[in-house]
């Protein structure tokens, strides 16, 4: 897989949201991935900020997608157009 790991771990002991600024690494796109991070679904990322609630003492992986994510997608015939793969 390609693009940045993100992992989040709560250690306040109290559910929280947070923001992962990606904007300027150039993140398009995100999703919730396990702990061998493998992608689990999709993350809503709005101006390169993904913004997930976590729960208390929760570990929470993403993985970050920018540009090059999305050209190895299309590369490898999993995306037709741009945009499917910023939706």
């Amino acid at each position: 897989m390609q693009g940045y790991v993100v992992r989040l771990w709560e250690l306040g002991g109290a559910p929280t949201v947070v923001e992962v600024d990606g904007s300027g690494m150039g993140v398009l796109k995100a999703w919730r991935s396990s702990l061998i991070e493998t992608d689990t679904g999709p993350s809503t990322v709005s101006d390169g900020v993904v913004q997930a609630a976590v729960d208390a003492n929760e570990i929470q992986t993403f993985r970050l997608g920018d540009y090059l994510v999305f050209r190895s997608h299309l590369d490898h015939g999993d995306l037709t157009e741009w945009s499917s793969f910023v939706q």
